[in-house]
């Protein structure tokens, strides 16, 4: 599994001088010009600033691992892409921040099991007392050469979901508006990415396993991960201006316990990197155990939190 994760803190555009190991990136090892923006070996180019609303903006992120470059390249080759992983590892973050760092448009959508096939294509509609066409989402971003991010995508309704093959496919879609097909043909801009948390994990509730036939129309697919504990011990610091080292790292060590328990299927939650930040917020005014429970602790199942608590106290003893 690559690592990458959301950053709340600053980020440098500035090329790391430490030469990476086993030639996989470091977390520095970034460039941006006027004209690209790279990570790695792959880069991006960038489009002109035309004051477009849909470019985000105000985002940082730690890029880190191998898994930023294999998106890069995906992006840069036209491929579709599939970002997997954990609640809170910067998944959608990650599209966003590239998208601001290129000057790229993007729309997203947040997947959910009401999503309708018209949310995605459209619609008919009465404008002006005419009854016209409206395209949905996915056409408009094709013709206009944006990125298109749906969100967990595992949460949308398997047939709703099959509207989508023909542009994993081909780049192009058909819609039929009063009985005559029309053909929407990608922008070479544009690009087409998915989100979705591991089906196999037993804390998501409400998400399908895609079928092998569906996930193998993605041309890459990515695993995302939490940060390394060394970066993420720096980053909840850096956010809050909490100077005890030894307790951060021990905050980052029961969040790390916390996920492997999850992952092994004994405890049904996990720690965000949002809550770590939270938690080591509140221990500049309260106690760690009092940080602890209003942080991520009473979230929790009464179950879990007897399972968690018995981390927390091996860990702070």
């Amino acid at each position: 599994i690559f690592l990458a994760s959301e950053i709340f803190g600053q980020h440098k555009k500035t090329r790391s001088t430490a030469k990476p190991t086993a030639n996989t990136p470091s977390r520095m090892d970034v460039e941006s010009t006027s004209e690209f923006f790279s990570y790695g070996k792959q880069k991006l180019s960038k489009r002109e600033k035309r004051g477009n609303p849909l470019i985000p903006s105000g985002i940082t992120y730690i890029l880190e691992g191998k898994s930023p470059e294999i998106a890069i390249y995906s992006l840069n080759s036209s491929e579709s892409l599939l970002l997997i992983g954990e609640s809170g590892v910067g998944k959608s973050k990650l599209i966003h921040y590239f998208a601001q760092e290129t000057n790229t448009p993007l729309q997203n959508v947040c997947g959910h099991n009401e999503i309708t096939v018209e949310n995605l294509l459209g619609c008919m509609t009465v404008m002006n007392g005419n009854t016209v066409w409206k395209d949905g989402i996915l056409p408009d971003a094709m013709r206009k050469g944006c990125w298109l991010l749906l969100d967990e995508i595992n949460a949308i309704d398997p047939g709703v979901m099959k509207v989508i093959n023909e542009v994993l496919d081909n780049r192009k879609i058909t819609i039929t508006v009063a009985g005559e097909p029309r053909i929407v043909k990608a922008h070479k801009d544009f690009r087409f990415v998915c989100t979705m948390n591991p089906p196999d994990s037993p804390i998501y509730k409400g998400i399908e396993m895609m079928s092998f036939e569906f996930m193998d129309r993605f041309d890459t697919v990515v695993h995302l991960d939490y940060l390394s504990p060394e970066t993420e011990s720096k980053l909840i610091m850096d956010m809050t201006g909490f100077s005890d080292e030894v307790t951060a790292r021990k905050m980052v060590q029961f969040a790390g316990s916390i996920r492997q328990a999850m992952k092994q299927g004994e405890i049904f939650a996990t720690v965000t990197t949002r809550s770590l930040i939270s938690f080591c917020r509140k221990a500049q005014v309260f106690d760690v155990r009092t940080s602890a429970d209003t942080a991520i602790l009473m979230k929790m199942s009464t179950a879990d939190r007897d399972k968690a608590n018995d981390i927390f106290n091996a860990i702070f003893k």
